[in-house]
């Protein structure tokens, strides 16, 4: 049982700092309104991989994959919205 939790706990903290990491991508857009270096296509892309990886997640009902795809697919949304947004300022 202990194995377990150390499994989903490592599961839990890799998630974190993958998704957390585009945070700082996101600030940054945000504040500067420049997106010329970024691509709505590798977004969009990231997003159809996290919503297939989501749907593999709930099959299983593996928590940490349905939290971390999740959550990442939240980072992407933002980060397409302000691509979106910002595309012709």
């Amino acid at each position: 049982m202990e194995y377990l939790i150390l499994v989903r706990l490592i599961g839990f903290v890799g998630m974190a700092l993958m998704n957390v990491s585009a945070i700082p991508q996101i600030r940054k857009v945000s504040k500067t309104h420049k997106v010329k270096d970024l691509t709505i296509k590798r977004e969009l892309l990231l997003l159809s991989g996290c919503t297939l990886y989501l749907i593999y997640g709930i099959l299983r009902k593996d928590p940490v994959i349905i939290v971390s795809n999740l959550w990442a697919m939240s980072m992407f949304f933002s980060l397409i919205y302000l691509i979106l947004k910002y595309k012709k300022s």
